[in-house]
């Protein structure tokens, strides 16, 4: 899918309810903004970590620390809306983890087996390490195609509660190299059905692809800069 013309958000008073927002009531303690940032942003952030070589059960239990460090109010207090993107900030504490879960291991090794920091621990930054945190918030294209592969699960879904038969042709045309007359004949439709299906559907979900831009974006200009910048990986093309 290319993404040549304007693409603002389609409804509502924009950037006014963001992540931001539901990440500081979870950091007040609200359990169920605490319960949608850990499932909301689980699946990249643990994808992002079995690309960097972790296994399954090491990816799970590192993006839970990734996911309760976001909630540090050492680091919320510096991450304004001023100081970039979520998705930046949030390379930047998964980047951090990872690098003292490696330390922690490597002091392991060299203390011959004796316990050391706890995992939860290294995950939360001190008051020296906050600010070196949000400065190396930069992109990473692992992370980026794990985040951009979550988006489009997330508007796939959003098309299978809303636009049932579409998301059916749809997933066959993306996961499958069957033709327009195979998948045809596998859903007992016409050829020309399913070509208005695939088209109808990559329209809705460049909707609902945009809709889960805008949610973590603060701003216009933040929205706009992730769409440019996300696009490079975004295709819904075979």
């Amino acid at each position: 899918m290319e993404y040549n013309e304007p693409m603002a958000p389609e409804t509502g008073p924009l950037f006014e309810t963001t992540i931001w927002s539901t990440i500081r009531a979870a950091q007040a303690g609200h359990g169920t903004a605490l319960n949608e940032v850990l499932l909301r942003y689980r699946p990249p952030v643990v994808q992002f970590f079995k690309r960097c070589g972790l296994s399954p059960e090491d990816a799970e239990d590192v993006a839970q620390d990734v996911l309760l460090a976001l909630v540090d109010a050492r680091v919320l207090d510096r991450a304004d809306r001023s100081r970039g993107r979520f998705r930046n900030l949030l390379i930047a504490v998964c980047r951090n983890t990872l690098n003292k879960r490696r330390r922690e291991r490597a002091a392991l090794k060299r203390g011959g087996g004796r316990s050391g920091v706890s995992l939860h621990a290294c995950a939360a930054p001190d008051e020296r390490s906050c600010e070196g945190l949000l400065a190396a918030a930069e992109n990473d294209e692992s992370f980026d195609r794990s985040w951009v592969a979550h988006l489009l699960r997330l508007a796939m879904d959003r098309l299978k509660a809303e636009h049932a038969d579409c998301f059916r042709v749809m997933d066959l045309y993306l996961t499958t190299d069957q033709s327009y007359e195979d998948i045809a004949r596998a859903l007992g439709k016409t050829k020309s059905i399913v070509d208005y299906h695939v088209r109808f559907a990559k329209q809705k979900l460049a909707t609902y692809l945009r809709a889960e831009m805008a949610s973590y974006s603060s701003s216009l200009e933040e929205y706009e800069e992730e769409l440019r910048h996300l696009s490079a990986y975004l295709s819904m093309d075979r």
